[in-house]
C-alpha cells in the first residue's frame, strides 16, 4: 500500500503524508542530518485529537527542516505507551520521532513497569505547546471563589464530587492535585471521556470539574456553569476575567497540558538542535501562534536542555501527587 494512502482508523494505524510545503524564511531552520525518506512523526492518538492537531500544525516546519515529507503516523492504545515505545525501539537515525501530551510525565508513576525507561530510551527535543486547565462547578453549587470552595469542602468531607475524562487522565490528575495541594476531602467520579463529565456537571450530577477554557468558555458565558480559577501562570485570553490559581492562592494547583516532541536515545544532537530550532521558529511565528491559542494552546520556547529539565521536574512533582493520591492509568 502506498504511504500516502491513508489506512482507515480502528484496530489499524492512520498514516497521514504531509507534504513538503514552503515556510516563511523566518521559521526555517536546516539539520546537519539530511533525511533521504519522509520523516515518521508517531502520535500516540486518533486524529482529530488535540495532540493530533498540534503535530499537523508543526509538520510542515519538520519536512522544511529535513528537507522531507512528514508521515503522521497515529498509534493509539495503552495510554499512549504504544506508540510511546515505537519511538523508543526506533533507531536512532532521525527517521522517526514523536509527539505526546501529558502522559509522558504522568505514566512512569500511572504504571508499576513502561515497557521504556522514559528518561534513558527518549531524548527530549522540544516541548512544543501548553495547554491550562480550568476548575468550573454547577452553578447551585454555593461557591464564587477558590476559597469558597474550600471551605464548603472542609465543612462536607467527601460529599463534593469532581468528574474527570477517567482514571489517570490530565483532568483526573488536576483534582487530585487540587486535593493534595488544599487539603480536602472530594470525591472522584470518573467517566468515559471529557464530554461525557461537562455533560454531567451541566446537569448538575456532579460538583465540579477541570476542563479546557475553549471546552467550557461558551457554557461560563451562558451562565450554564461558573469558572472559578486556571491553572497557568497567566490568565487564559479565552476567559480574561478569571483568576489564576496563583491569584486565587493556591499557586502549586498548575496543571499544564505539556506536548512534549522526542527522540530514540542516542540521535545526534545535531538533528535535535535542528529541529528545535525549526519547530521553535515556526510556532513563534503569528499565524501559527494565533492558531494554537485559537485551540487553548499556548507556545513554549525552549532549548532541548530545557525541555528535558521540565520533563524531569514534571515526572518528579507528579509521583508525588500520583503516589498520594493512588491514581493508577486505565489498565495499569
Amino acid at each position: 500500500m502506498s504511504r500516502s494512502t491513508p489506512v482507515m482508523p480502528g484496530w489499524m494505524a492512520l498514516l497521514v503524508v504531509v507534504p513538503l510545503v514552503a515556510i516563511p524564511p523566518a521559521a526555517r531552520a536546516a539539520t546537519t542530518v539530511p533525511l533521504s525518506r519522509p520523516l515518521r512523526l508517531i502520535v500516540p492518538y486518533v486524529p482529530g485529537g488535540g495532540t493530533d492537531t498540534v503535530a499537523r500544525l508543526i509538520a510542515p516546519a519538520l519536512g522544511e527542516a529535513v528537507g522531507q515529507t512528514v508521515v503522521v503516523d497515529n498509534r493509539p492504545g495503552g495510554s499512549s505507551t504504544i506508540a510511546t515505545q515505537l519511538v523508543a525501539r526506533a533507531a536512532p537515525d532521525g527517521q522517526t520521532i514523536g509527539i505526546s501530551d501529558a502522559a509522558f510525565v504522568t505514566n512512569p508513576s500511572l504504571f508499576d513497569k513502561l515497557p521504556y525507561d522514559t528518561l534513558r530510551d527518549l531524548v527530549p527535543i522540544a516541548i512544543v505547546s501548553s495547554g491550562s486547565m480550568l476548575l468550573v462547578v454547577h452553578p447551585t453549587l454555593p461557591a464564587k471563589s477558590v476559597k469558597d470552595l474550600i471551605a464548603l469542602a472542609k465543612s462536607q468531607p467527601g460529599k463534593l464530587t469532581y468528574g474527570t475524562a477517567g482514571n489517570g487522565t490530565a483532568t483526573h490528575l488536576a483534582g487530585e492535585q487540587l486535593r493534595w495541594v488544599a487539603q480536602i476531602d472530594i470525591q472522584h467520579i470518573p467517566y468515559k471521556g471529557a464530554g461525557q463529565s461537562i455533560t454531567e456537571l451541566l446537569g448538575g450530577h456532579i460538583s465540579m470539574a477541570f476542563t479546557s477554557p475553549s471546552t467550557a468558555k461558551a457554557h461560563v458565558a451562558s451562565g450554564r456553569l461558573r469558572a472559578l480559577a486556571v491553572t497557568s501562570a497567566k490568565r487564559n485570553a479565552a476567559i480574561p476575567d478569571v483568576l489564576t490559581f496563583i491569584e486565587a492562592g493556591l499557586a502549586k494547583v498548575d496543571t499544564q497540558t505539556l506536548t512534549p516532541l522526542f527522540a530514540p536515545a542516542g540521535i545526534s544532537p545535531q538533528f535535535v538542535a535542528g529541529i528545535n530550532a525549526a519547530v521553535m521558529r515556526a510556532t513563534g511565528a503569528g499565524e501559527l501562534r494565533e492558531r494554537f491559542q485559537s485551540l487553548g494552546y499556548d507556545n513554549e520556547t525552549n532549548t532541548p536542555a530545557e525541555a528535558a529539565t521540565r520533563i524531569r521536574t514534571e515526572i518528579e512533582k507528579w509521583r508525588n501527587i500520583i503516589k498520594s493520591s493512588g491514581a493508577r492509568a486505565h489498565g495499569a
